[in-house]
């Protein structure tokens, strides 16, 4: 949910390029889908 709304703060930006990289390797990315 926290890395969810990260990104959506981020979406404008080349950070979530980043973020949706950082949360594959985590193994949340099922918690931004």
């Amino acid at each position: 949910m926290l890395l969810a709304k990260n990104i959506s703060k981020k979406i404008d930006g080349r950070d979530i390029l980043k973020d949706i990289s950082f949360s594959i390797e985590s193994g949340e990315i099922i918690s931004i889908i």
